[in-house]
């Protein structure tokens, strides 16, 4: 069998992250565990390479492949879905299966909205897109393949889940080499997981963490260097410091081996798992920027989406990794559940306070799969949904959420107001113009 992954690009006018210039670690992972089961596999990242859904489907037509493999987050999905139907029209045989969080979310509603794709895996895709590659050579007895979505004729079936990877040790580290990337930047998952029950979060990859071993993690990262002279490493573990015991074994192996002088790294975490000890452990290992979610300045709505911290927390926290010499980040959400312009203004201000070097606000989008999703649905939290355009679900230039006291134009010239108010009273105006 033969497979092509592509990683969906963003349509043309649609907002862009910087992180797009980063091949993802989700596809890389899954062509390394294909070829380690002797599966050929090719990858085509749209996103990468900036190239159109007409340009892939010419690749694709050149490589003729058995199976196409698409990975899309919720604004993709409907980019991913006009692939499927170019491929389908152009390589009728070839069979197209769906990965990411979309179609771990709905994945019945996905295959009833896109008849082109004809299986959805609805968890982490190694070993069940591995399994699904073997009943496609055999028996096809596809109802027997735990974590897949497919169709029976008229009839649309969603097998049980399959458990997640426990030992991700035994995973290959991801296959850099399939991709075409000049940046010197790479993604690492220390850990796949996360315990917190953020309201806006889906935890795709599912509620238990998972840690890898802190030798594997140093391992993987001295083969990052001497491989493909990897210059910077963006943790994408949903919180770097779960476990302040392990940071601290990985920060030691790190310096012991000398990488801390070859390589910077980006970690993301909580307010209320970071301290003195570990923060200082992880800027002698080569650590130069923390991202911390916080979300909103206001304590009733963080208690309302369950974020699960105080905003003397926050304020402690970010003291403590300014003082230990990191480059501070820092993420809001304008459009809680209840949100109000008052709540929006005492955000903006406790943003000003903090001072990070870097933050975002973003406007709340109702992903499918959060308890955001279900209120929106409901009419709860005051939401109102404006549209069922898939690539309207981002924080940054969408438009398929308000509420119904903050009108979605009113939202969004508060978001503006946030950006320009922040970079004008912390005096960081060239920051803002780069933005």
């Amino acid at each position: 069998m033969k497979v092509v992954l592509i990683n969906t690009p963003v349509e043309q006018g649609r907002y862009k992250s910087k992180q797009t210039s980063i091949p993802p670690i989700g596809l890389g992972y899954l062509a390394s565990y294909l070829e380690s089961n002797g599966i050929q596999c090719n990858i085509i990242d749209g996103k990468l390479e900036g190239i159109s859904p007409k340009k892939i489907c010419e690749q694709v037509l050149m490589q003729k492949p058995d199976i196409v493999g698409l990975s899309a987050m919720t604004p993709d999905i409907i980019a991913a879905s006009k692939i499927a139907d170019m491929i389908k029209r152009i390589l009728p045989e070839t069979d197209i299966v769906l990965g990411g969080a979309h179609s771990i979310a709905i994945p019945k509603e996905t295959l009833e909205e896109y008849p082109s794709i004809d299986f959805v895996v609805t968890g982490e895709g190694e070993e069940t897109f591995v399994e699904l590659i073997d009943h496609l050579s055999g028996d096809k007895a596809f109802h027997e393949i735990k974590g897949l979505g497919f169709r029976n004729g008229d009839e649309i079936i969603i097998n049980p889940h399959r458990d997640y990877i426990r030992d991700l040790d035994r995973l290959p580290f991801p296959a850099w080499d399939k991709f075409n990337n000049k940046s010197g930047t790479y993604f690492l998952l220390s850990a796949r997981g996360c315990p917190y029950r953020c309201f806006f979060c889906m935890r795709a990859l599912g509620r238990i963490v998972r840690p890898r071993s802190p030798e594997n993690v140093v391992d993987e990262i001295g083969w990052l260097v001497k491989k493909f002279n990897a210059r910077k490493i963006i943790f994408q573990d949903e919180t770097f410091t779960v476990n302040k015991k392990r940071v601290l074994q990985m920060t030691e192996l790190i310096m012991q081996k000398d990488l801390h002088k070859k390589i910077k790294w980006i970690a993301q975490t909580r307010v209320d798992r970071g301290d003195a000890e570990v923060f200082a452990m992880m800027k002698k290992a080569g650590c130069e920027e923390v991202e911390f979610g916080v979300e909103s300045g206001n304590q009733d709505i963080l208690n309302r989406v369950c974020k699960d911290i105080k905003l003397s927390q926050v304020e402690e926290t970010i003291g403590l990794a300014k003082k230990a010499g990191f480059r501070i980040g820092c993420t809001f959400i304008l459009g809680h559940p209840y949100e109000t312009e008052e709540t929006i203004k005492e955000t903006i201000n406790f943003a000003v306070k903090l001072n990070p070097d870097l933050l975002s606000f973003g406007i709340m989008s109702p992903y499918p799969g959060t308890k955001i999703w279900d209120m929106a649905q409901k009419g709860e939290g005051n939401y109102r949904i404006l549209s069922n355009n898939w690539e309207e679900f981002v924080r940054f230039g969408g438009g398929c959420l308000e509420l119904t006291n903050l009108p979605r134009r009113r939202l969004e010239l508060l978001q503006i107001k946030a950006y320009l108010h922040f970079y004008l009273r912390t005096f960081k105006i060239i920051g803002f113009l780069q933005y």
